[in-house]
């Protein structure tokens, strides 16, 4: 099974450790061949990643129709909010609650406002980043900051 994956060119190969039980003498060569395996993976992963950030590059809202372990990679994701701040609607939610995630989006786009998880919608640098990109996103915004004089100043300026 291993010597087969490790044969695939460009294809991401997952190894189940629990299924390779040696006989005491092969212990040694089943490990290298693992160990094989687990590097061209992991190099069979970079490449495949590569391929992501330059699609991201090129079409930020591409993230939605890729794989949810894509979606939920910080890299890939940051990578396609810079390039349209709606992308961050199909982010993993756990991504949608990281600030930096969140601000690179705004930034591009104070619309993806509305996409970020509740705390950061009531976070005053992400909401003042997302209201001088486009005021109108002021209604997205939590209630307090609606409310707050310097929010609503950098909304309507």
């Amino acid at each position: 099974c291993l010597r087969m994956a490790s044969d695939i060119p460009h294809t991401i190969v997952r190894v189940c450790l629990s299924c390779v039980q040696p006989v005491e003498e092969e212990e040694e060569e089943a490990m290298a061949q693992v160990h094989k395996a687990l590097q061209h993976a992991s190099a069979d992963r970079q490449i495949y990643k590569e391929m992501m950030f330059k699609r991201m590059r090129q079409n930020g809202l591409a993230l939605r129709g890729v794989a949810p372990e894509w979606r939920a990679d910080e890299e890939v994701v940051l990578e396609a909010v810079r390039q349209n701040g709606d992308a961050l609607e199909h982010a993993a939610q756990e991504l949608r609650a990281e600030k930096e995630v969140v601000l690179e989006a705004v930034r591009q786009n104070g619309r993806a406002l509305q996409h970020a998880a509740p705390e950061l919608r009531a976070n005053m640098e992400v909401v003042l980043a997302a209201v001088r990109e486009d005021g109108r996103v002021l209604q997205h915004a939590a209630p307090e900051l609606r409310a707050n004089k310097d929010v609503v100043l950098a909304a309507v300026c």
